[in-house]
């Protein structure tokens, strides 16, 4: 059971933050929690909630500079969008100072629905803090991130005069443009296309010339 505590107040240096992810429908996605460490946090706890109609819990890991800490997950209210962590490092640890990773939470994006939220750090069901090697609470400020949820792109293609005119979705900016010649009959050869991108009624475009032989264009995201 969580024993709420008195904090120690904000601080303008010492700064827990949820990052930020982008989303596609029916994919996961990770979003990392870091700490503006000053050189003397041994423990944090802090409670994280997140939109469950837009996206799923699907788990969470120690983040990059919290190797060998010991961290508890409290998933119990995750259906309702609110997750509970708890991070400590070993007697007598602490972070150095910086921007240290402290957790990376996944989270699953629903297939049907797209949109935007802010994970908000709160109080239940894990109490905010931040302590020394001493158990001592640590004054601390957070900042809320921001997670968005995208349909997966479609490839528009359409006659543009003599040439062919490609556009997609602009915030689809980690996707690829492929080309594969001939049919797509197994096993089928794309190449990324070396063109410049245009931006044109909110949309990402590359004018190409028409060739005599068949070609196929897709979208590709590793």
């Amino acid at each position: 059971s969580e024993t709420p505590g008195s904090g120690a107040g904000p601080s303008a240096n010492r700064m827990v933050t949820a990052g930020q992810a982008t989303i596609l429908q029916g994919q996961t996605g990770t979003l990392s929690v870091t700490l503006a460490a000053q050189g003397n946090e041994n423990a944090l706890g802090f409670s994280l909630g997140f939109d469950p109609t837009l996206v799923s819990f699907a788990g969470a890991v120690l983040g990059s500079d919290a190797v060998g800490a010991m961290l508890f997950i409290n998933g119990n209210q995750a259906a309702s969008g609110r997750l509970g962590f708890a991070l400590s490092l070993g007697t007598g640890g602490s972070f150095p100072p910086g921007t240290r990773e402290l957790v990376r939470v996944s989270f699953l994006a629903s297939t049907s629905v797209s949109g935007t939220f802010s994970p908000l750090f709160a109080d239940q069901p894990v109490s905010r803090e931040v302590s020394d090697t001493g158990a001592n609470a640590l004054p601390a400020s957070y900042a809320n991130g921001a997670v968005i949820v995208n349909p997966i792109p479609s490839l528009r293609i359409a006659p543009s005069d003599q040439d062919v005119l490609l556009a997609w979705p602009l915030w689809a900016t980690n996707f690829s443009l492929q080309e594969a010649d001939g049919s797509l009959a197994a096993p089928v050869a794309w190449t990324n296309l070396s063109v410049t991108v245009g931006v044109s009624n909110g949309e990402s475009v590359v004018t190409l010339p028409v060739s005599a032989g068949g070609k196929f264009y897709r979208l590709y995201h590793p």
